[in-house]
Parts: structure tokens; sequence; C-alpha cells
């Protein structure tokens, strides 16, 4: 590993950018980059950092692992959805707790408790969404 677990998110960060120049993004060492980013920023409760390199983690599963189904990026999509609803986005939310969903019934059966988990998640995604469309209404 180019870094130690101890060093800073913006360490990381600066090693990201400069090795960018280097490197090709969809790369393995873009990619523990990123995930050590993620893992300080989730720490330092940075959840726009946080939504950054995980979204880049969720790109670069998408290229090196081939499959669409693979496990790992299921996984990585129910942690994006969680940011993204953290964050209010939840059009985005949305649509990456549907495509988890897909993959982790498929990778880890459609009874295993983190797809029920994933299941509820999009439940509230969709009652906030309608929620948001029907503001409430004075009565006079």
């Amino acid at each position: 590993m180019l870094l130690s677990k101890d060093c800073s998110l913006d360490l990381v960060s600066s090693s990201l950018t400069n090795l960018s120049n280097y490197y090709k993004p969809h790369t393995l060492i873009m990619l523990k980059l990123h995930q050590l980013a993620l893992e300080k920023s989730l720490n330092q409760e940075n959840w726009v950092a946080s939504l950054t390199h995980c979204r880049a983690i969720v790109e670069i599963y998408s290229v090196i692992y081939l499959q669409r189904n693979w496990p790992l990026t299921g996984l990585q999509l129910l942690m994006l959805a969680k940011l993204e609803k953290l964050l209010f986005k939840l059009s985005d939310a949305k649509l990456h707790i549907i495509k988890a969903i897909e993959i982790l019934r498929l990778s880890h059966g459609k009874t295993a408790t983190i797809v029920r988990t994933a299941e509820e998640m999009h439940q509230e995604i969709e009652l906030e969404l309608f929620t948001n469309n029907f503001p409430e209404r004075k009565l006079y």
C-alpha cells in the first residue's frame, strides 16, 4: 500500500490528485486510494467527500468487474444509496438502491438480512420522494 492506514484524509486526497497524472482512473492503485479516502471521510463524518469517493469506487468496480452482478458492486451501491439518502439526493439514491437490491438478491439470496435492509431503505426513499412531491397544505 502506498499510504499507511493512519495517514490523514488530506494526504490521501492529495495523493489521489497527484497520482491521477500518472495512472488511469480505473487502476488498482486508484481503487485502493479511493477506498482509503472513503474510510477516512466516513470516520470524519465528511459525507460529501464520502459520496465522491464512493461514486469513484462504484465506477471503478463497473470497469474491473466485467460481470454486472458482482457482489462487491452491490454492496458499494448500497453504501452509495445510503450516502445519497443522507445528503437528500433522493432521485440518485432511488436509482442506486434499486440496482443494489437487484445485485444483492442474486449474490446473497432474496431472504438475506442485507437484502431486507436494502428493501426497507428503498421504501423509505420512495416515501421521502412522495412526501417531497406533495408538500403539506395549509388548512383554513
